[in-house]
């Protein structure tokens, strides 16, 4: 399960273990609930925690509380997850094989020992 922390500016961040996400100092959750708690009341902050998270939507309010929670929680699901594609080891692992043409040796009459 991922544990989050939520900082005094409305920073999220994924942690590896609750023990880590402890360490920290900010405020520690691991479900929409604990979430939904550890803001409070709160609407303007989570239109701000919303509106601070990469990718969505800026919005001005939420219809409810119970919504902004739901959102926030679900957008913030993908944080920690590598998505990108493996880096290949060399640029030619990459791509397939290419037969190239070999030069041949030029070699002067006077370097070969031949008249």
């Amino acid at each position: 399960m991922k544990t989050f922390t939520i900082a005094t500016d409305n920073n999220i961040t994924v942690h590896t273990s609750r023990k880590a996400a402890r360490e920290t100092g900010a405020g520690v959750f691991a479900s929409e609930e604990q979430f939904a708690e550890l803001i409070g009341p709160d609407n303007k902050r989570l239109v701000e925690i919303w509106n601070g998270l990469p990718g969505v939507k800026p919005v001005t309010k939420f219809a409810n509380r119970k919504s902004a929670t739901k959102r926030i929680w679900k957008a913030i699901q993908s944080f920690g997850e590598h998505s990108a594609a493996p880096v290949p080891e060399t640029p030619f692992d990459a791509a397939a094989p290419v037969d190239l043409p070999v030069a041949e040796p030029k070699l002067a009459e006077a370097e070969t020992g031949r008249p």
